[in-house]
């Protein structure tokens, strides 16, 4: 008895606990269009790094953060609390700034450590972790919004092992979250979006269908999400956005119309689109590589700062002329070290690691300033 109940203090603290009925406040309607960035430097055990992360990505004319939070089984479940400083400071930077809080919870840590929740009771542990999150953006943000995506990328095997009964599983995960965080959410007095998917771009269409099967084949009555989420990178780095690729090997940007097609008839029934990670790494100018300590920049198709604005500016376009996208959002708005090749370092920010603004920034800024004004002006 005394474990469960230490187990649910941890779940649910009681300083998270439900405002009563009378005082739920009312969320304010998602944007019209969302335009974001994918940054977890704005989680931070510091509320003035948090802060001033936030302003950076406000002055960028984002109005949506995405961030990211590992998820394993069975060691952390629905218990967050080593997590929620950070995530507090996080909460709280995005409320100032007036920014759409996105979390992403990644199973295995964000870098495929850890197992997929693929048994009942790890899609319940998983559904608890969400909901703990949940408690914690509504003590910071009373009547606010938040958007849950779930998973990360599940048909690449470094972020969901097995890959067997992956679409299914994905599928069965969504039914176990659904109903209860949206429960919660309206509970709390705060509105939870819920977008399913976080496919990577290359197999997404095969895996679409296998996910739309493994729904028909389902006793879950009702919706299992709000939205498809698909990161819509080409094939190779350097390619225009707007390139197709018949029979849609990779689903990018330029392939909206044709995977529109395939999502209704896999789900039938139109379903918005949010594209939850774009970007493309720049070449580092020789003045600028003092700011990034032993890099290399050995990968292919690498492109200059000047191309990277041109390939920004034609993305959002692309993005905020298609009614069925709600949210375009840009994976990493702030150059960083990450697990990744050429000396670590993840290039496709709108801003240097010192927080100096590349090219891409101004174009960003304009076009999220005219979306907010009339997205579909110029389409």
């Amino acid at each position: 008895m005394a474990l469960a109940a230490l187990i649910g203090a941890l779940a649910v603290p009681s300083a998270m606990a439900s405002p009563s009925e009378s005082a739920k406040p009312t969320a304010e309607p998602l944007p019209q269009f969302i335009i974001g960035g994918k940054e977890d430097q704005i989680v931070d055990e510091s509320l003035d790094v948090s802060e001033s992360t936030a302003q950076l990505l406000k002055d960028a004319g984002l109005n949506a953060v995405e961030m990211t939070a590992p998820w394993t089984y069975p060691r952390q479940c629905a218990e967050i609390n080593n997590d929620l400083n950070r995530y507090r400071n996080a909460f709280t930077a995005l409320k100032d700034k007036d920014l759409l809080p996105i979390l992403n919870l990644i199973p295995g840590g964000g870098a495929g450590m850890g197992k997929a929740p693929t048994s009942p009771s790890q899609q319940r542990c998983y559904k608890d972790t969400l909901i703990s999150y949940l408690h914690l953006f509504a003590e910071v943000n009373p009547g606010g919004n938040i958007v849950f995506e779930v998973p990360n990328e599940p048909n690449y095997k470094l972020f969901w092992k097995p890959q067997e009964n992956a679409p299914k599983a994905v599928v069965s995960t969504l039914e176990k979250v659904y109903k209860p965080v949206k429960a919660e959410a309206d509970g709390l007095g705060v509105s939870a979006t819920i977008i399913g998917g976080g496919l990577g771009a290359k197999q997404a269409a095969g895996f679409t269908k296998e996910m739309g099967d493994a729904r028909r084949e389902s006793s879950y009555q009702g919706p299992i999400m709000d939205g498809f989420s698909l990161h819509p990178y080409g094939l190779v780095n350097n390619e225009s956005p707007d390139t197709t690729h018949p029979g849609m090997p990779a689903v990018g940007l330029g392939d909206l119309p044709a995977f529109e097609s395939l999502l209704d008839k896999t789900f039938q029934k139109p379903m918005p689109i949010w594209l939850t990670e774009y970007g493309a790494k720049v070449k580092v100018p020789d003045e600028q590589k003092a700011e990034y300590d032993n890099i290399e920049q050995t990968a292919n198709g690498l492109i200059s700062q000047t191309e990277q604005a041109k390939n920004y500016a034609k993305a959002i376009r692309i993005a905020r002329c298609n009614r069925r996208v709600s949210a375009l959002i840009f994976f990493n708005p702030i150059d960083d070290r990450q697990m990744h090749p050429d000396g670590g370092w993840w290039t496709s920010g709108l801003y240097t690691p010192n927080g100096t603004p590349k090219p891409a920034l101004a174009v960003v800024q304009t076009e999220a300033n005219q979306s907010k004004v009339d997205r579909f002006a110029n389409c």
